[in-house]
């Protein structure tokens, strides 16, 4: 089981779909930055497609635009799940990681 939320990036308040794994982690846990807003340090970049929910087939649909978000682990639980602690996108990779 996952919790899957609606989080918004720290600077500019855009809404990220996000996906903490078997609840393992709590929202307030972690730091969430739009493709805009990703900070250089201390943070996990993530890529993936876009996907949106259609109410009338009531399945995920992927867009297939690519995107990147940037989340960041505040306690040391995060970073410990920080693999399951990610955006909900369709084939999401971490393509830079933290404290680089």
């Amino acid at each position: 089981m996952c919790h899957i939320y609606n989080a918004e990036c720290s600077v500019c308040n855009k809404i990220i779909d996000m996906h903490l794994g078997d609840y393992l982690t709590d929202e307030s846990e972690v730091e969430v930055f739009c493709s805009e807003h990703i900070p250089d340090t201390n943070v996990v970049v993530w890529k993936g497609k876009d996907c949106w929910y259609s109410k009338t087939r009531q399945e995920y649909l992927m867009c297939g635009n690519s995107i990147k978000v940037g989340v960041r682990s505040l306690t040391e639980n995060a970073r410990k799940h920080k693999d399951m602690n990610h955006p909900n996108l369709f084939k999401c990779d971490i393509v830079e990681d933290e404290f680089k």
